[in-house]
This record gives C-alpha cells, sequence and structure tokens, in this order.
C-alpha cells in the first residue's frame, strides 16, 4: 500500500506568503526617489588651537622619548626638597653630648655645670671616646660664655651664630675650633682622636682665660661707675 504524501502544508505557505509581503515591500522601497544628505562643511580648527594640539603632541614625544631623564630629574628634585624640609626641622636644633637631640624639655638649657662637663671630657678621654670628649668640651664652653653673661643661652642658636657671636672676643680662633669640631663630628662622618682633644681642650683653656678677663674688666667698669 503507497504511502500518501501531502504536496503543501499549513507552515510552507506561511513562508511563502511572508516571502512574497518581503519582496513586495523591498520592490517599493527601491521605487522611491529619496532626496540627496545635505553636504556638511569640512570644519577645521582655528590656528591657536591647531598650535595646542601640536605642543601637547610634541610634550608627549618629549616625555615618551625621555622619561628616563624626567623621571631621573623628578626623584633628584623631591630628594632635595626633603633634604631641605627635614634640615629645616631638625637642622637646627641643639644636640646633647652624644650627637642626638635634645629633649624639648633639655634644649632650654644645657643640662650640668662646667666642671661636670669638664669631668666627662676626661672621663670620656680616658675610654678613648674622643668625639664624646671634644663635645663635652664644646658644652663647657658654651656654659662658661653663658655663666659670665657674655653669650647667653638661646634654644635655637646654632653653631653658627654662636660662631658668630664669639667673633668678639680677644681670641677667637679658640671658640671657632671648638665650634667647628662640634659641627663636623655632629654632621659628618668625621671622627676624632687624641691629638684633636688635645687641641680642643688647650682652646677651650684660652676661652677659660679669655672669660675669666672679660669678668674682671666687667667689674673694675662697675667699681669705676660707682
Amino acid at each position: 500500500m503507497a504511502d500518501n504524501f501531502s504536496e503543501s502544508s499549513p507552515g510552507w505557505v506561511g513562508q511563502k506568503l511572508l516571502r512574497r509581503a518581503w519582496e513586495s515591500v523591498e520592490y517599493r522601497v527601491n521605487q522611491i526617489n529619496w532626496p540627496d544628505p545635505p553636504e556638511i562643511p569640512q570644519w577645521e580648527p582655528p590656528e591657536w588651537l591647531q598650535g595646542f594640539f601640536n605642543l601637547l603632541g610634541a610634550l608627549g614625544r618629549l616625555v615618551f622619548e625621555h622619561w628616563q631623564g624626567l623621571l631621573l630629574a623628578l626623584l633628584v628634585t623631591v630628594l632635595f626638597l626633603l633634604g631641605r624640609w627635614l634640615y629645616g626641622r631638625y637642622g637646627d636644633r641643639p644636640l646633647s653630648a652624644y650627637g642626638n637631640e635634645l629633649l624639648p624639655e633639655e634644649a632650654s638649657l644645657i643640662p650640668g655645670t662646667v666642671p661636670s662637663w669638664l669631668a666627662k671630657a676626661q672621663d670620656f678621654r680616658q675610654a678613648k671616646r674622643y668625639g664624646e670628649a671634644c663635645r663635652a668640651l664644646y658644652f663647657a664652653m658654651l656654659l662658661k660664655l653663658d655663666e659670665a653673661e657674655i653669650i647667653p643661652q638661646r634654644p635655637s642658636r646654632t653653631d653658627r651664630e654662636y660662631l658668630y657671636l664669639t667673633q668678639d672676643l680677644p681670641q677667637p680662633d679658640a671658640s671657632q675650633l671648638l665650634l667647628e669640631t662640634h659641627e663636623r663630628l655632629c654632621f659628618s662622618r668625621a671622627s676624632a682622636n687624641e691629638d684633636l682633644f688635645q687641641h680642643c681642650l688647650g682652646a677651650y683653656q684660652k676661652i677659660e682665660q679669655q672669660v675669666e678677663a672679660l669678668v674682671k674688666a666687667k667689674a673694675a667698669q662697675a667699681e669705676v661707675a660707682q
């Protein structure tokens, strides 16, 4: 018995109708005489804006070609500014006999007395700690000048300020030696030895003699004035 096949189906008929409808719409759309689109004039930036773009391009090429050198220059600048900031924050603060920054309560006045610092200088010298021994002489000198009311202590005074103020002493080279030695030992890698300590001790003894002479002269002037 032969199979019966249908010559058409609802789905096939529907697809055929849709295809004919789409072809009809496409034909009618193609027959429409559409107007040409309007011409849009080409825009050109003004000269100043074009120059600005050229400058940006040149800067971009410069950065791309020399970025390593620019980065190095930026790093050097940052380190320089950081060094200036650190020096401005800590560089002018007085140091203790051990090269450390004095605490705020210690910074107002140097602790101890002249005899105590001279004794420390000899103790450090016996222990061959010549750097501390020279700094002890330095503090003994500042206390001596303060006690004689020649150069009063100030928390913010630096070695350079003391160096300027001691120029009025009869022999300023002695104080200059102690001040510059203290500055080198605190702010550089310089080291001290027995010879340097003996030079500093001799400088302190000269300062002591000058201070005593100035005190006597001041006392004599006061008696005359009375």
